[in-house]
């Protein structure tokens, strides 16, 4: 009888078919599914897998019809069958062996507890008892049970029809026991069940795995343990481990080399353990086999050869071992390394060619071996930007050759150039090995000391820091290296960042100042972001000039990009020297979304008589290009990492104690660099007149002209340069003073100049060829002369003398000098 379910209702299907007037559910499927798909082999009669088959409430009705089909040459064989040869026709089940009500195990049973059946004690359909109310009718009065008569159509065919009414409410379902069945000899692969119906039937036309053929047999080999070792498996406490599986019985064969392993050169199988086989299931008969005084896993260990070399066989040779049911037992083979000249590091790797029996692969990954070794590296550096926060580095990754090479206890160091200090720390974990901070030596904040906890690694450890974070001086450019150390013996350099300025400065000319004057002007200044948001919003960028100059006229606007700066805040303040409009303030009312660029232009200082002599550095600072030099920005970051604001000392991440801290400056005024405050400079003017003294290297004369330039801006002279003989000359003076030798260092007493620059004293004598160069005489081939009360001379002796490098332009006919 086809067991039918009630569809009974509840309060939680009241809520499905809420739910389902807006979102109908999908309609359920039918299933016909094996339960289990055995392996056998071919001319023999055996069990296949038991067929579940379950139908959606008004799937199925009376008469529905199907089909079933075994493959050509199989047969339904019936009970009174024994033996090992193919079945008789007698043997195979007939239409009456197909009959109502037989029990398995032949005995009849009545519509009860326990269902009913439909076939013979091998071969038939279970039909499981209603699963319905104790009066077992619906409320309409309809028999919620069905039947199923079965008509034989050849050996290996039958036609299943439903006998009787199945109510529209239930859900109907039935069990296929395939008990004995003739697989036909030859047969190879899978065993397809075919179900065939009618298109108006509720049975659905589909195929059925129910087993599969090996006509041959295999045997299926699987590593589960793969240690990891330098010198010899056993230092994994699990060892190798090796799983030998038949598909059916009798597919290890009876020979010599039943199953080979070959270890690859340099490694040799250790002697045999006392557990060196495990018996999962299955069992064998053999001549030379007494279960009564020899245990299974017993009898295989001792059949194991090759101990000691790099083959290890299992020999079955003369003993007629057959298994009677499919086997599967594991092996424990150690085995270690025995030249170390041919054995490679990486994974071992074991063939299996030469085996008798037919092996489903065609190596083994029985271990992996190499020497404890830790290796450390660094991913691909990023570029990160000076005196800013949350700067985060290239990860820096840890990764053990084999296990065990991170010994727990151990430690790792990470330490920072001058001019940085981690702010942003991490860990990592990995096969039971893991890596922690504990501490920052020292009290700059350069080094953070990682522990290593390894207490029972499965494997070897790949562990990764991910999240390292700096910060850096303001004016820090170039690779940022990390120096490993500490006691796990690790050493060397990693580039973990490549490090920009946040902006760059340039000038476009470097005028000559006097000393004491107002109202000079120097070149235009130009800001120029490296990225993106590289300047910081409602910050202020500080132009600061040098002691003795300040600020007098400017004009400041953002010549390109998108950046925003409160034009009525900029404006002028003092120095901490005290000098008045020194320090030119840029308020940022937005940063960027494209890289921009800030020009000060038409600018003019006032020099007074305190001013040194030599270059006008401008420099570039303020919270809007650093964030580590702003208290404000500090304690943001770090939040609420900085435990002790009585004592300047930062901790985070679980280090707080002040042992394990860095000092981050005076409580309340947190300062990571205070020495460090410039971003950027650039020289914008020289300090010193060709009278007084100037240091410039960059002069040019022209024939003919009492004029000339020296870095740019024009001077004058009394005489000019002229062209005699073929040789230019120029006045002594006025070149020592453009070379930069003080006119307090010329010296004049009617017929020798004597000019002393340095470590260097040049004289010349009017009239003479012979120049002395620190006493030392030099042979000139024209002699000094005197043109409009000036010593003239040959450029390029005077160029020579004072270690210039000189250039004559023919066509403008013009002298040029660097210094």
């Amino acid at each position: 009888m086809l067991k039918v379910r009630n569809k009974k209702f509840c309060l939680i299907m009241a809520i499905v078919f809420v739910f389902t007037a807006i979102f109908p559910l999908a309609a359920i499927a039918s299933s016909v599914e094996p339960l289990n798909q055995p392996t056998t082999d071919d001319g023999v009669v055996t069990s296949l897998g038991t067929v579940f088959f379950d139908y959606t409430a008004g799937q199925l009705k009376s008469g529905d019809t199907v089909n079933i089909r075994l493959p050509e040459g199989f047969k339904f064989v019936n009970s009174t069958y024994t033996g090992t040869s193919k079945p008789t026709s007698g043997q195979v089940m007939s239409g009456s062996d197909w009959t109502r009500s037989l029990a398995k195990g032949g005995t009849s049973v009545a519509d009860g507890a326990y269902g009913q059946y439909v076939g013979d004690a091998n071969n038939y359909f279970e039909l499981p008892n209603q699963y319905i109310s104790d009066n077992n009718a619906f409320s309409d009065g309809t028999n919620p049970v069905a039947d199923v008569k079965v008509t034989k159509i050849a050996d290996n065919e039958i036609s299943v029809q439903v006998n009787g009414p199945i109510h529209s409410n239930s859900e109907a379902y039935m069990y296929l026991h395939l008990g004995k069945v003739w697989v036909d000899s030859g047969y190879n692969g899978d065993v397809q069940l075919t179900l065939d119906a009618p298109g108006n039937s509720g049975f659905n036309s589909e195929q059925v795995t129910v087993g599969r053929v090996s006509s041959s047999g295999s045997v299926d080999m699987e590593v589960t343990n793969v240690p990891t070792f330098s010198d010899n498996t056993t230092e994994d406490t699990t060892g190798v481990k090796i799983r030998i599986k038949e598909d059916i019985g009798g597919a290890i064969d009876c020979k010599n080399d039943s199953i080979k392993i070959k270890l690859p050169n340099g490694f040799k199988f250790d002697s045999q353990g006392s557990n060196f086989v495990n018996m999962i299931w299955g069992s064998f008969t053999a001549d030379d086999y007494d279960p009564a005084t020899q245990t299974a896993a017993e009898y295989l260990s001792s059949k194991f050869t090759g101990f000691g070399t790099d083959t290890l066989s299992l020999d079955l040779t003369g003993t007629n071992f057959k298994s009677t049911s499919a086997l599967n037992f594991e092996i424990t083979p150690n085995f270690n390394v025995d030249d170390e000249t041919e054995a490679k590091t990486g994974d071992v790797t074991a063939k299996l060619t030469g085996s008798r029996s037919t092996i489903n692969q065609s190596d083994l990954l029985l271990g992996k071996y190499g020497n404890y070794e830790v290796n450390i590296s660094a991913g691909d550096p990023p570029t990160i930007y000076a005196g800013d926060t949350e700067q985060i580095v290239a990860p820096i990754n840890i990764d053990e050759s084999i296990k065990k090479s991170l010994m727990d206890g151990r430690t790792v160091t990470l330490t920072l150039p001058d001019g940085a200090k981690w702010s942003q720390i991490d860990s990592d974990s990995d096969n039971g090995v893991s890596i922690d901070p504990v501490s920052f030596p020292g009290t700059d904040g350069k080094t953070i000391k990682f522990q290593i906890s390894a207490t029972d690694p499965s494997d070897a450890a790949s562990l990764s820091l991910n999240d390292l974070e700096v910060i850096t001086k303001p004016s820090f450019t170039g690779d940022l290296v990390a120096t490993v150390g500490g006691t796990q013996g690790l050493t060397g350099d990693l580039t973990i960042a490549k490090v920009e300025a946040p902006v760059t400065m340039s000038v476009d000319s470097k005028p000559v100042l006097a000393i004491g004057k107002a109202g000079q002007s120097i070149g235009n200044i130009t800001i120029t972001e490296a990225g993106a948001g590289a300047i910081n919003d409602n910050k202020d960028i500080l132009i600061d000039l040098p002691s003795g100059v300040s600020f007098k006229s400017y004009k400041v606007a953002v010549t390109s990009g998108d950046l925003k700066i409160t034009d009525e805040g900029v404006t002028t303040q003092s120095d901490s020297n005290g000098t008045d409009d020194n320090q030119l303030l840029i308020p940022i009312d937005s940063s960027s979304s494209e890289a921009s660029t800030i020009t000060i232009s038409d600018v003019t200082v006032t020099v007074d008589r305190t001013a040194p002599q030599g270059d006008v550095v401008v420099k570039a600072k303020g919270a809007a290009l650093s964030k580590v030099n702003d208290s404000g920005e500090l304690s943001s970051y770090f939040g609420s990492a900085i435990d002790y604001k009585s004592t300047g000392y930062v901790g985070f991440q679980g280090l707080d104690g002040k042992a394990d801290a860095f000092y981050l400056g005076t409580a309340g005024k947190y300062d990571a660099f205070p020495d460090y405050h410039t971003v950027t400079s650039a020289v914008a003017a020289t300090i010193g007149t060709p009278a007084e003294g100037a240091t410039s290297s960059d002069v040019a004369f022209v024939i003919g002209s009492t004029t000339y330039t020296l870095n740019g801006a024009e001077q004058t002279m009394d005489v000019a340069p002229y062209v005699k003989n073929g040789r230019t000359y120029l006045p002594v003076r006025y070149v020592g003073q453009a070379l930069g030798v003080n006119a307090n260092n010329i010296l004049w007493d009617g017929k020798t100049a004597t000019l002393i620059s340095g470590n260097k004293v040049v004289q010349v004598t009017v009239g003479s060829k012979e120049m002395k160069l620190n006493g030392a005489s030099i042979t000139m081939d024209v002699a000094p002369e005197i043109t409009n009360g000036r010593t003239m001379l040959p450029f390029r002796w005077i160029a020579q003398a004072l270690g210039a490098s000189v250039n004559w332009d023919k066509d403008t006919q013009t002298v040029t000098m660097k210094l």
